[in-house]
């Protein structure tokens, strides 16, 4: 998946049936990810995120 550089930062959710994609912020995972590179003697600069599932209530939509 490619995007724009420029962009707020945010992750992404992905459902495996249709193909929708859910872009999201969580302070929690951001600081999480902090964390495990500074536990690892590691500064980070940037990452990627992405969570890949199925629509909870099934796909609605074809978004492939």
């Amino acid at each position: 998946m490619f995007e724009l550089s420029g962009e707020l930062h945010h992750d992404h959710l992905v459902c495996l049936k249709c193909g929708k994609v859910v872009e999201f912020e969580d302070n929690v995972i951001e600081q999480c990810q902090k964390d495990v590179a500074a536990n690892h003697d590691m500064t980070l600069t940037n990452h990627s995120l992405y969570l890949y599932g199925e629509c909870k209530d099934g796909c609605t939509e074809n978004f492939k």
